[in-house]
């Protein structure tokens, strides 16, 4: 790999713990903080793979001592690539966004005795009401009657819910009946495999068309509390329930400023993120990986934001 990426990306590492450095650079005329001056502060490439490496093994050793083995062993695998010089710049950008984002959803429960192994063939089912969308990983439940009932595909998800559920085919059920009988507009997701159902803090999604008023958030409680998998305060938005937290959807001007903050960082940071926003020529992202973006440029001392709101 050549020298220059990782020297940029030493740099701003280097410079994450004094952001005045940022703002000498941000004058207005100087867009990006990365010029060849800065390279005096790399002595050579050897050091800015070893000093990265560093990171990729602090991130496995803090996953390790979590309880989470496989996320561990990831970054410790990235950690050999970063010192063989395997990683572009735009790796090492996707790499640590990624970080942050598994940080906020990836999880690794074990099996319990209420864990369902053929869970995924459920969800992956239609029903006389229920049509099911298989894209990304995940299983798309929607009522087949939803424009008789108030709204479409082409309406904007106005709020979503997580949900730490364990793996119940009655909680399917309940939530099917709910979407259909019209009396809440919206649909939910659930993953395509079984045991990505143990990946994740939030193996549900739930999707609104309309605002989550009090009444609709007590309905979904009420629903979902007896499958609720931990009611620790893991997942990502306001928790207003044990396993359950809301968000609000992320609307396509505020992830156009994030785009825009992160261009002015390097503009392969841009490109990676907008890779991950856009679907079908659109911009779309979740309410995690705005978080995550939000956590990245505060990491890169771009602004100052706290990643909890």
């Amino acid at each position: 790999m050549e020298g220059k990426p990782l020297q940029e990306v030493e740099t701003i590492l280097n410079k994450a713990s004094t952001p005045a450095s940022f703002s000498a650079s941000l004058d207005g005329k100087i867009s990006n903080p990365f010029s060849t001056s800065l390279k005096t502060h790399v002595t050579t490439q050897a050091k800015a793979r070893d000093r990265l490496a560093q990171i990729y093994e602090k991130i496995a050793r803090e996953a390790s001592s979590l309880g989470n083995t496989k996320r561990g062993n990831i970054y410790s695998d990235f950690a050999q690539r970063v010192k063989d010089g395997q990683f572009t710049e735009e790796n090492i950008y996707s790499k640590l966004f990624d970080e942050i984002y598994n940080g906020l959803r990836k999880a690794d429960y074990a099996p319990t005795s209420r864990f369902n192994p053929n869970i995924a063939d459920l969800t992956g089912k239609e029903t006389s009401l229920i049509q099911v969308k298989d894209e990304g990983g995940w299983h798309y439940r929607l009522p087949k009657n939803r424009t008789n009932i108030g709204w479409s595909t082409s309406d904007k998800c106005i709020d979503r819910i997580s949900v730490n559920a364990e793996t119940d085919e009655k909680l399917i059920t309940s939530l099917d009946d709910l979407f259909t009988s019209g009396k809440i507009k919206g649909y939910y997701k659930t993953p395509d495999q079984s045991a990505s159902w143990l990946d994740r803090h939030d193996p549900i999604t739930i999707y609104l068309h309309e605002g989550a008023t009090p009444s609709v958030l007590k309905e979904i409680e009420r629903i979902t509390a007896p499958h609720i998998r931990s009611r620790e305060n893991v997942l990502v938005g306001k928790t207003f329930a044990p396993g359950l937290a809301l968000e609000k959807s992320p609307q396509i001007s505020e992830i156009s400023s994030l785009l825009d903050e992160a261009r002015l960082l390097n503009p392969q940071l841009e490109k990676v993120l907008k890779q991950n926003f856009t679907s079908n020529g659109e911009l779309k992202a979740s309410a995690g990986q705005m978080t995550s973006v939000q956590a990245l440029l505060k990491y890169l001392e771009i602004r100052k934001i706290n990643p909890t709101t």
